[in-house]
């Protein structure tokens, strides 16, 4: 009887490893199991972008009243066609929350319909993220925006508008209080960099595209609103 060679031995003891399974990134920053997107839109200088809907990218315009470094006005991306609001009290306390306010009046009625979707006189609170400076300036801008839903069929249905903490996280931005909330949030969201104070800031930090020159970014502005269910 022949021995076995050691070249046999060396297989019988290979081991046949088993395919290791690449790692699923799960996203720590979004549980679906406490926040449930329903729709949402938003308003660029693109144009409107909704479910199936993507506009062609918007070329930057030059501003009529924004200026570079080098003299030159600076390209911007500028929502067209704002609403025009008649605040002269917003605009002396400040001209970008005058802006913002212009931009969610807006976009308001486009966002109420997204509502259609719910069951019929479903109640929803509403949050609003924009970057306000004085907080007299927010309430204006949230009385306003209460007013103009008022008028429309979802006033009733309409209960608590808020403002939403500053870079908090979003399941405790969207988490109702001890009082409890309404089962829906209309979360909408406002900004725009399209004013000396941004533009200066974008320019001492050395990310403004000049327009004598390539690189950087486009100053811009835009608003967005998302319904959710709790």
């Amino acid at each position: 009887m022949s021995r076995a060679s050691i070249f046999d031995l060396l297989h019988q003891r290979q081991v046949v490893s088993e395919p290791v399974e690449a790692p699923v990134a799960i996203r720590s920053d979004y549980l679906p199991d406490r926040l449930r997107i329903i729709d949402g839109l938003a308003l660029t200088a693109a144009g409107f972008i909704r479910s199936g809907e993507i506009p062609e990218p918007a070329t930057p315009e030059l501003s009529s009243a924004l200026y570079g470094a080098d003299g030159y006005r600076l390209l911007v991306h500028r929502v067209g066609d704002a609403m025009s609001v008649n605040e002269p009290r917003l605009g002396r306390l400040d001209a970008k929350a005058l802006r913002v306010h212009q931009l969610i009046q807006t976009v308001v009625i486009e966002a109420l319909m997204m509502l259609e979707v719910l069951p019929e006189e479903s109640h929803f609170d509403l949050l609003l993220s924009a970057p306000f400076r004085s907080r007299e300036a927010a309430d204006i801008v949230q009385s306003r925006l209460r007013d103009a839903i008022a008028e429309t069929q979802y006033g009733a249905c309409l209960g608590e508008v808020r403002l939403a903490p500053e870079g908090a996280d979003p399941h405790a931005t969207l988490a109702v209080g001890e009082q409890g909330g309404m089962p829906y949030v209309l979360w909408v969201g406002a900004d725009s960099l399209i004013n000396d104070s941004d533009v200066g800031s974008l320019r001492y930090r050395d990310l403004l595209t000049p327009t004598s020159r390539g690189g950087g970014l486009y100053p811009g502005e835009a608003v967005a609103a998302l319904l959710r269910s709790g």
